[in-house]
């Protein structure tokens, strides 16, 4: 693969096959000249994954960084009441905290304030610092569903949230890994959230603050 975004992230796979058991993560990878494993639609360009079922931890095994933005959304931002942040509000997750596409959430039995929140993740494809805004996307390898579920009376315990986003099994990152190329510019998309069928969450990326 001539993107170092992408090869970068086969030779993470790749390097670490055995140690991390992937032979049951991933099922299916395919391009637009290859069929449509999963479906009998025409298989769309770009390089897409899809995880199983059998794997019940993490998406990416091991990632160095989880990092979230929150009061990111200019309509989210008006609906707390809060003015919208001059700076990035950031906040980390732990991979303990996130399950597979199709395995159950986890409410703490300590709360019922159990939270649906979902977010679009950036997969980081090689390594990069003091990086100008014109050429951050270029780092990017892909983009992926991420539901970072709060559990929202622990968030609010004091001014930092971390305790609410980091109770066990309580968000999820999946099913499919869609490569950079594929997505052009994420501001285009539209995100939405379904809670048992109802759409509970429907918003445009342009609508980011902080892009």
């Amino acid at each position: 693969c001539d993107d170092p975004r992408i090869s970068n992230f086969f030779k993470y796979f790749i390097n670490n096959f055995e140690k991390l058991g992937l032979k049951k993560v991933i099922t299916t990878c395919y391009k637009n000249d290859q069929p449509d494993l999963w479906s009998q639609n025409k298989s769309p360009k770009g390089v897409y994954f899809k995880y199983s079922g059998e794997q019940k931890k993490s998406r990416l095994p091991d990632p160095t960084k989880i990092i979230c933005a929150g009061l990111n959304y200019r309509a989210h931002a008006e609906e707390t009441g809060a003015p919208p942040p001059k700076k990035p509000p950031l906040f980390a997750r732990f991979i303990s905290t996130l399950v597979a596409h199709e395995v159950p959430v986890v409410r703490p039995l300590v709360s019922t304030a159990f939270d649906f929140e979902g977010e679009l993740a950036l997969v980081i494809g090689r390594a990069g610092r003091h990086i100008g805004a014109e050429q951050a996307l270029d780092y990017v390898a892909g983009y992926c569903c991420f539901a970072d579920n709060s559990v929202r009376d622990y968030q609010r315990h004091t001014p930092m949230v971390t305790p609410g986003k980091n109770f066990d099994a309580s968000g999820a990152f999946g099913p499919w890994l869609v490569t950079a190329d594929e997505v052009g510019d994420p501001a285009t998309l539209s995100l939405e959230t379904r809670l048992n069928g109802q759409v509970v969450q429907s918003t445009a990326l342009s609508d980011l603050i902080f892009s």
